[in-house]
């Protein structure tokens, strides 16, 4: 890159901590560093906020291990880095979501789910996956444990609950045979049958009816949940730094159009852009620097360009790809909007 990290810290350091005086010509900083540099640092700032303390003695050990004895550990490993209280960790179920991803994080229920296939992958980016999706899961707590929006969270998870499964027995009863459904339910399954075949309003009034007895039912074990998660980890006050960030997060799901498309392919778009994946990217990358041998390891502002270049090669490479041009667009935009007085302010602030 143009300019060294070590350089532009030390110079940005030695001067006063003011913005004023910052917008004054330095000549080591603002002659020297592009837009995209002083973003790439600014990401790199951020990142270091997801560190975690690890000896190489430790990781040795872990990568001792091979398969599922691998991901048990590596999961209890970060539970321990990242002080994760054993009453909230999320449980680990294997279930395929989509098949271009290893595992996924469920806000409404804190669970993750993992692809069987995703052992296939290999440790390191096992490793990575699972600090990721960890990362989603400290986000969740945040916003649980957030004041004044941490009801609103419990409110949205119980609907979403309530009509994930209020669809999915809409899609059983109109397309699974009566003799495949679990013999502990054929019989409300049968009546659910009849009455879409005789009365498809008595039906649907059924259908309303369930969704608001599971909405309720759920409200008062997210409920119950949202206490354990504040008395183990404390509330977050309204108009603090961390319950803000919390508010947007929230506040991009409540408005969530979702990356993943109906073929079961990512939005790369909405996929790069959205905070709560942003974070936990940059997470996945800390984690996985960590693994590199010392003759390998180099800054994290190197692997940032080198992820902004592969876009980049990725598109020429394939002008028809309308996604990664969507995606440099919006990228271009923001650099555009970013400037060096904002970077002086975000360290000092």
């Amino acid at each position: 890159m143009v300019v060294s990290i070590n350089k532009v810290a030390s110079s940005i350091m030695s001067q006063p901590r003011s913005i004023s005086h910052v917008a004054e010509p330095v000549v080591s900083v603002p002659k020297t560093l592009t837009e995209i540099d002083a973003l790439n640092f600014r990401t790199y700032i951020h990142a270091k906020t997801f560190d975690f303390k690890a000896t190489q003695e430790e990781l040795n050990a872990l990568f001792k291990f091979d398969g599922d004895e691998f991901f048990v550990k590596t999961y209890d490993f970060f539970i321990k880095k990242l002080g994760i209280s054993e009453n909230l960790k999320p449980p680990v179920i294997n279930q395929p979501a989509h098949q271009s991803v290893g595992m996924t994080y469920d806000f409404c229920q804190n669970l993750i789910t993992r692809n069987p296939n995703s052992l296939e992958q290999g440790k390191n980016a096992i490793f990575g996956q699972i600090r990721h999706e960890l990362q989603h899961f400290i986000q969740n707590m945040n916003i649980l444990r957030t004041e004044n929006i941490g009801e609103e969270a419990v409110d949205f998870y119980s609907e979403l609950i309530a009509n994930q499964k209020i669809m999915n027995t809409d899609y059983m009863v109109k397309n699974i045979p009566l003799e495949q459904v679990d013999e502990t339910v054929q019989s409300n399954f049968k009546i659910l049958k009849d009455l879409l075949k005789n009365n498809p309003n008595g039906y649907e009034n059924e259908l309303k009816a369930g969704k608001k007895l599971i909405a309720d039912d759920m409200k008062i074990q997210l409920q119950t949940f949202r206490n354990l998660v504040v008395q183990e980890m404390g509330l977050i006050k309204a108009d603090t730094k961390s319950a803000k960030r919390s508010e947007k997060m929230l506040g991009e799901m409540l408005k969530e159009k979702g990356y993943w498309k109906d073929d079961g392919s990512m939005h790369l778009g909405r996929y790069s852009f959205d905070i709560r994946e942003n974070d936990a990217m940059l997470a996945q990358g800390i984690a996985q620097l960590k693994l590199l041998p010392p003759e390998q390891k180099y800054c994290y502002v190197q692997l940032i360009k080198q992820q902004q270049g592969a876009f980049e090669q990725l598109s020429k490479n394939d002008s028809n790809n309308k996604e990664v041009a969507e995606l440099l667009e919006t990228t271009e935009e923001m650099y555009k909007k970013f400037n060096l007085k904002e970077l002086i302010s975000y360290l000092f602030d």
